[in-house]
């Protein structure tokens, strides 16, 4: 019998890091709140709600885009948590005008999150 012990997540892995295919599964330096989505191309997938980001709008006029506007402006400064939070409470409608700046996370969190990956990684934080 191999000995077990869990990351953080609830999930029990053979103490060589490995799940029964000999290959390494990669897991993120700093364990907040990480939360595993299962396996994309034989990789684990982890989402780190931790990670500093920045809520930003752009400038609009009747709810389009400015096209003078050089940059969006800041919102909020903290977690993505805390941004995807922060998104999720403003209107529908402006939606469209923000984003979140972020330090990629592999495949799924890019540097810049538009509305639409915005909903789903929201979606997959309160499913999980």
């Amino acid at each position: 019998m191999r000995p077990y012990l869990t990351v953080g997540l609830s999930r029990a892995l053979p103490a060589d890091g490995c799940r029964g295919t000999g290959s390494p599964l990669p897991v993120p330096a700093k364990l907040g709140r990480v939360k595993a989505f299962g396996v994309h191309n034989g990789r684990q997938i982890y989402i780190d709600f931790d990670a500093p980001a920045t809520l930003r709008k752009w400038s609009s006029i009747k709810s389009q885009r400015a096209s003078t506007a050089d940059r969006p402006y800041l919102i909020v400064d903290g977690t993505l948590d805390d941004c995807i939070r922060q998104f999720m409470a403003k209107p529908v409608s402006q939606h469209h005008l923000h984003d979140i700046q972020t330090a990629p996370q592999g495949e799924l969190v890019s540097a810049v999150l538009s509305a639409r990956l915005i909903y789903e990684i929201a979606r997959l934080r309160d499913f999980l």
